[in-house]
Order: structure tokens, then sequence, then C-alpha cells
């Protein structure tokens, strides 16, 4: 993506050894990103770097609308919340972290398909709130989760996920590993309620059971 939009590093960029490799504000290409995944790394890259228009709150809210009126199924949905502005409401009042916002960036960048499977994912967990009775708050982080619930398919290989692939037991592991990318990530997001960082656990650890059991 570095070839297509200007990203920068929001941040001093040290190696594990404490050796400086790149200034705040430094233009990160491709060939320098390939460099950097070279190093053992002070702090991931995911949240050293930032790029110009990075998906936030409003794209959201901007791409479900144009989500819910293409797609019949998902619009159905959105109407029997009760609440069809809802979902769109809620988009709108997240505050997206540099992390998760590059993430996602990249995401609707790269695999848009998957960064709309994420948006229809995040509605059926709204729904569900609602029917639940969950107060704003848990909505509001439910959605964070639901966001996040696929981002660990971006460094799966896209050859593995294609129609008509036969995929092996040692590649499937690569596949149920996925949730523990994105627990990785709310993990260090701020202010997440501990409820919610539970129900993104729970799936991580039945991810990592099924990772053991590939391995034999």
């Amino acid at each position: 993506m570095g070839e297509e939009h200007e990203i920068v590093a929001h941040e001093d960029i040290y190696a594990a050894n404490g050796m400086k490799l790149f200034a705040k504000g430094a233009r990160i290409n491709r060939s320098q990103y390939d460099r950097l995944n070279l190093h053992k790394l002070r702090v991931p890259l995911d949240l050293v770097l930032s790029t110009e228009r990075p998906v936030d709150a409003a794209q959201l809210t901007n791409e479900a609308n144009k989500l819910l009126a293409s797609d019949s199924a998902t619009a159905r949905l959105a109407d029997r919340t009760g609440d069809p502005l809802g979902f769109r409401h809620g988009l709108g009042a997240l505050a997206l972290p540099r992390p998760l916002a590059f993430r996602l960036t990249v995401m609707h960048e790269k695999r848009l398909a998957l960064f709309q499977y994420s948006l229809r994912t995040a509605l059926a967990t709204f729904a569900l709130a609602i029917r639940l009775g969950l107060s704003n708050r848990d909505k509001h982080d439910l959605l964070l989760v639901a966001l996040c619930h696929d981002l660990g398919e971006m460094h799966t290989v896209p050859a593995l996920l294609a129609p008509g692939h036969r995929i092996t037991p040692q590649e499937r592991r690569y596949i149920h590993v996925h949730p523990i990318t994105s627990y990785v990530v709310l993990r260090d997001l701020p202010g997440l309620s501990t409820g919610t960082l539970r129900c993104a656990w729970r799936k991580s650890w039945k991810a990592w059971c099924a990772v053991l059991t590939c391995n034999g």
C-alpha cells in the first residue's frame, strides 16, 4: 500500500536493541517497509505507522450506507433490529484508535470483500446487542470487537481462502490462528471493558485449541 498511499511513521521507530531506524515523520515506501520487517522491533509496525486519509467513523458510516443500499439481505437485518439507523449511528460514534484505523485502511484498500464482511459481522453483532438489551457502552465495544473479528486474515495467504482450494491439515492451522491476532489487537486498545475482551479471548482460545489439534 506504500506505493499507492503515503505511509509515515507517527513516532520514532526503534529496533529491539535500541537502534533508531526511522525518525518520526519519515515516509515509508515498500522497500523500506520490507527492510523494517527484517528487524525485531521494539514496537510492532502497526502501532507506529499511519496513512493519509485513514478509515474513520465517517467513512465506516458511508461504507455501511453503500452496503445497505446494495445488499437487500443486509438491509433487512438492519430494519429488523427495530432501529434501522442505530447501526450507522453506532459506527459514526466510534473513535478508532490509530492502530485499528491503520489496519482497517489496509483491509479496505487490499481486501475490500473482507472489509465488507467485517461490516456485516458488525451489523449482526449490533442486532444481537439490541435483542439482548445491552447498554450503549456495550454496543460500542462490541462494534469494535466485530470490526476486529477477521483482522488476522490479513496475515493469511489469500490463495488459502480462494474458492475451490482444498485446504490441507497443515494449512488449516493458519486459518484457525487468525482470531488470536484479532484478540492481540483488541487487547492493546485503551478503554475496552473487561467483558468485551473476555468475549474476544474466548474466541482466540478456541482458535488456539484448534491450532494445537492441527499440530497433533
